[in-house]
């Protein structure tokens, strides 16, 4: 894709660069490994500040990072 795909000379505007369907299955599961390393990170970061530090503040606010991260998730798909 060149810098001259996504201009149309004949209606002088913008048009939508096509994006193969490999590209996306790339981007996909690059969205989903990190997600994966998120919940894995967040829900260890929570058990740690649960059971070992007694710090309940924040792991609430470590579980509200997690949720948050899921929630633009969700906007996003819709």
């Amino acid at each position: 894709m060149t810098m001259d795909d996504t201009f149309d000379t004949l209606n002088q505007s913008l048009s939508i660069p096509k994006v193969k369907i490999l590209t996306m299955f790339r981007l996909g599961l690059f969205q989903m490994g990190l997600s994966m390393m998120a919940i894995l990170t967040l829900g260890v970061l929570n058990r740690v500040m649960i059971q070992e530090i007694a710090i309940y503040g924040l792991a609430i606010c470590a579980s509200g990072t997690a949720f948050a991260a899921l929630l633009v998730l969700i906007c996003r798909l819709g």
